[in-house]
């Protein structure tokens, strides 16, 4: 989750734009545990072209969550508008 929560940081608009925000939202429910965070961003210049677009930082996610998420995980990108979410859960046993 830390990862996630360094790159919304990282990628949002928070200290350029006046209307940039960060949410996290963390729930268990189930056994399962569900975090999502959500940012602004610009969509200008070289941003607009390779924002979230991959990279070693989703490569080392998936290997941390492979190796300490034993009973299972899903992870889903979602970008609409200004706006990037990740939604993480993780299975309980």
């Amino acid at each position: 989750m830390f990862s996630l929560l360094e790159n919304a940081f990282k990628h949002s608009n928070l200290s350029i734009s006046e209307g940039g925000f960060l949410s996290i939202q963390v729930e268990l429910i189930n056994k399962e545990l569900r975090f999502e965070i959500s940012n602004s961003f610009e969509t200008t210049g070289t941003n607009k072209n390779n924002m979230y677009q991959g990279g070693l930082g989703k490569d080392a996610l998936h290997s941390l969550l492979n190796k300490y998420a034993q009973f299972g995980y899903s992870l889903a990108y979602k970008t609409s508008e200004n706006i990037y979410t990740v939604i993480l859960l993780i299975h309980g046993q």
